[in-house]
């Protein structure tokens, strides 16, 4: 390869890099918001990890009356159908959370330091 070509690819990949870093920064400056859906007595996705200043909204598609609970923070009530309940996690850490009309119902979000994090991710639930 010449000199001219080996240069010239040396500022392709260092633009796509530098491209890359600002994508990535952006991602984290923004406001994150992503949902959890309940239905057939289950919330979905089961386990989400999301960055620090995440809004998190639950939304009952069920037929029946489910609620969004912890043992600290997270208290939604009774959620109809349709209906919706959103946290907007700040401190990292992992949070609990189960339906208390049907506590076998459970899952679990991870609120990693969006400093530490590059982007939220999703474990999607089986079954």
């Amino acid at each position: 390869m010449s000199p001219r070509i080996a240069n010239e690819h040396r500022w392709r990949v260092a633009l796509h890099a530098i491209s890359l870093s600002l994508l990535m920064v952006s991602a984290v400056s923004s406001a994150q918001e992503t949902q959890i859906v309940i239905q057939k007595f289950l919330f979905s996705p089961h386990e989400l990890t999301v960055t620090s200043g995440t809004k998190v909204t639950w939304v009952n598609q069920d037929e029946m009356v489910h609620s969004v609970a912890d043992n600290k923070t997270i208290h939604s009530g009774g959620l109809d159908t349709n209906d919706r309940y959103s946290v907007t996690f700040i401190a990292p850490g992992k949070y609990v959370y189960f339906c208390t009309l049907h506590p076998q119902m459970t899952g679990i979000v991870t609120v990693v330091d969006h400093h530490r994090s590059v982007r939220p991710q999703k474990k999607m639930a089986r079954g």
